[in-house]
C-alpha cells in the first residue's frame, strides 16, 4: 500500500502535498487516537477488575517495563529475589516456616532450570572433544557440587 492510501485511510480528504504537512499530521494523529483509545480504555477496566490499575498507578516506575517495549529484563533467580517480596505470617511461627520453606523451593527451583539452561547453551557451544568429556563424566556418574542458594532476606517484612 503506497503511502497515499494509507494516509487516505486516515481520513484526509484534502490534497496530498508537502504543502499540506500539518493537516495530514492531524489527521493521522486524530485517527490514530480514536482508533487506539477505545482499546486502552478496554484495558483499563479490565485492570480495573483486578485491582491492577490502581498498583499501576501507585507504582509506576515498576509497572513501566510492564508496557513499554523493550524496557522489560530478562527474568532469572536474581530478578525474581529482588521483585518478589512476599507478605509473610508472624515471626516464630509455623506458618511463617512453610511460607519460607515455598520462597526458597521457588529460588532453588527457579535456579536450577537457569542452571540448566546454560548447561545446555553451553554444551551446544563447546567443541566436540570438550562434549566427549562431558558425556564420559556423565556415563561415569560424575556430577559437579551442588549449587548452594542463600536464603532469602526477610528483613523489613
Amino acid at each position: 500500500m503506497e503511502c497515499t492510501d494509507r494516509i487516505l485511510l486516515c481520513g484526509y480528504t484534502g490534497a496530498v502535498s508537502i504543502e499540506r504537512k500539518e493537516d495530514i499530521m492531524r489527521s493521522v494523529v486524530l485517527h490514530a487516537t480514536v482508533r487506539l483509545l477505545p482499546m486502552l480504555q478496554q484495558v483499563c477496566s479490565g485492570m480495573k477488575l483486578y485491582g491492577l490499575l490502581t498498583l499501576v498507578q501507585q507504582d509506576t516506575d515498576i509497572c513501566r517495563q510492564l508496557f513499554v517495549p523493550g524496557s522489560f529484563t530478562k527474568v532469572d533467580a536474581d530478578f525474581l529475589v529482588k521483585t518478589l517480596s512476599p507478605v509473610l505470617s508472624e515471626n516464630s511461627t509455623m506458618r511463617r516456616q512453610r511460607e519460607s520453606r515455598v520462597v526458597n523451593f521457588l529460588q532453588d527451583f527457579v535456579q536450577d532450570v537457569e542452571d540448566e539452561e546454560e548447561g545446555k547453551n553451553n554444551t551446544e557451544e563447546m567443541p566436540e572433544e570438550e562434549t566427549k568429556d562431558e558425556n564420559d563424566k556423565e556415563a561415569r556418574n560424575i556430577s559437579d557440587p551442588p549449587i548452594n542458594v542463600a536464603p532469602l532476606s526477610h528483613a523489613g517484612i
